[in-house]
């Protein structure tokens, strides 16, 4: 008898198979070859003495298919396989394979793309004798190629990761808001300069020419993917291995904030490597620094919500300060880009360093408060972590605007009462004036009470619950 074939990574091998398979894949090959590469030599046949314009148009566009097939066809492809696999339960028969849950992650990311993998090699291999034609450098092509690819496994692991967290998420329709903003605050948020500079600052659409020289930028934006996307695929992992539990521990969270934050940093010091050259008059503005502060505090809501949930665990109630000890930790990864502006001289430098990182700590000792009492009253709370973090950040503002509705004079942008907003707070302080936000700090401090005097209340009523349920459990001693 012939010895059963057994693969590698089972999970990849049914994905494409399920996706596809071998003689779909060849038969998508063979068309795109057709296609592509018949489009080209039709093109040359048209005017075979402009063979240097038609290979430059050739590989302009062939860098557009590959950005469509790997970052839409490749991403949908992801998305609807993970999705499939938890709506109908088969994901519960994959968990009783042998294979590691390291190993199924990268078969869920690699396998249903593996389709959109192989087309985009053949589309490589046309893209290089366009650029033999067009006389551009080879390396540069295999290059732009392969950020390219890096940048699509980023997305795919996110989309998987997603996509296994709620599984009726609306995944592509998510990224495509996502992709829009990205692409409106792309210069104004640091990190997302760094991580997608080869799609969208210095650009692998600048660099097949070869005239600008390879950007040092990109060995930058190649680190930051594959560390992120290290994080995202352990977390993919961990959620793959138990459908129960958080992707994120308390560690896992944590060191994802801090990549985060090292990423912004940079993108904040090096900011001329990934912007493009029209974008360089504003890159030491107070508004980049502003909105790099305010994504690493929204990237925080992770190892908060994973702190939180460590808070009301069983095992809390013997180490209930490394908690607290724990976001504090967080405030101080998230202020950290601050840090960048320490030396410049700055008379106001005590007071803005001092009053970001306050900001900082309030909202997560808020938030903390919030998600632990949701998490003892058995609700994921996430409604209500929504209403803390919308209203303090909406109302004022909002408040602002009616009471100078009626004013001859139109309202100040940012007047006190507008900086009791966290957001605001942060513009204030990075600002001309900012001592205008010493009543935007005291009232956020003062928020933090109500989510406190919650939680400890419904601590207080589970703690008297647990004691009558244990007195109720001891037998009565026998009468004497």
């Amino acid at each position: 008898m012939g010895q059963r074939f057994e693969p590698i990574n089972p999970i990849l091998y049914v994905q494409f198979h399920l996706r596809g398979g071998t003689k779909n894949t060849l038969i998508g090959a063979g068309l795109a070859l057709l296609l592509v590469g018949g489009g080209c030599v039709m093109a040359l046949s048209l005017d075979p003495t402009r063979t240097r314009d038609v290979g430059r148009a050739a590989v302009a566009t062939i860098l557009v298919l590959q950005v469509v097939l790997l970052g839409l066809y490749g991403t949908s492809r992801v998305s609807a396989a993970v999705r499939q696999d938890v709506t109908s339960g088969i994901i519960e028969s994959h968990r009783l394979t042998p294979t590691s849950p390291l190993a199924a992650a990268i078969g869920y990311v690699i396998g249903p793309a593996y389709q959109a993998i192989v087309l985009s090699g053949v589309l490589l291999l046309i893209g290089l004798v366009m650029c033999l034609m067009a006389q551009y450098a080879v390396t540069y092509w295999l290059i732009a190629n392969g950020m390219i690819l890096a940048f699509a496994m980023l997305l795919w692991t996110l989309v998987a990761l997603i996509a296994f967290t709620v599984a009726n998420a609306a995944v592509l329709p998510i990224l495509a808001v996502c992709g829009f903003i990205s692409t409106s605050l792309f210069m104004l948020l640091p990190a997302l300069a760094v991580i997608s500079a080869p799609m969208a600052g210095q650009s692998v659409f600048m660099i097949t020419a070869g005239t600008k020289g390879l950007p040092i930028g990109y060995a930058y934006s190649l680190v930051a993917q594959g560390l992120l996307g290290g994080v995202l695929l352990i977390a993919l992992s961990r959620r793959y291995r138990n459908g129960d539990t958080a992707a994120f521990n308390v560690p896992l969270a944590l060191l994802l904030l801090g990549l985060w934050t090292a990423i912004t940093i940079v993108g904040l010091t090096q900011a001329e490597l990934f912007l493009p050259r029209f974008a360089y008059q504003g890159l030491d503005s107070p508004e980049r620094l502003v909105a790099g502060l305010a994504a690493s505090y929204l990237l925080a809501l992770i190892p908060i919500t994973a702190i939180a949930r460590a808070l009301v665990s069983p095992t809390a109630g013997k180490r209930p300060l490394l908690g607290w000890l724990l976001v504090f930790a967080c405030a101080l990864l998230a202020y950290a880009p601050a840090t960048v502006q320490l030396i410049a001289p700055d008379p106001f430098a005590l007071l803005r360093h001092a009053g970001t990182f306050a900001v900082a700590l309030s909202m997560f000792a808020g938030l903390t408060f919030v998600l632990a009492w949701q998490f003892l009253a058995g609700r994921a709370g996430w409604a209500w972590v929504l209403l803390y973090v919308l209203l303090p950040n909406a109302l004022p503002p909002l408040a602002n605007a009616i009471l100078h509705f009626n004013d001859m004079m139109p309202a100040p942008d940012i007047s006190p009462l507008t900086a009791v907003s966290p957001l605001a707070s942060l513009i204030v302080l990075w600002g001309d004036r900012p001592a205008d936000a010493g009543l935007g700090l005291i009232a956020q401090a003062a928020l933090v009470t109500l989510p406190a005097a919650a939680y400890l209340l419904r601590r207080r009523q589970t703690l008297n619950g647990t004691l009558d349920q244990t007195i109720q459990r001891v037998p009565l001693l026998p009468a004497s």
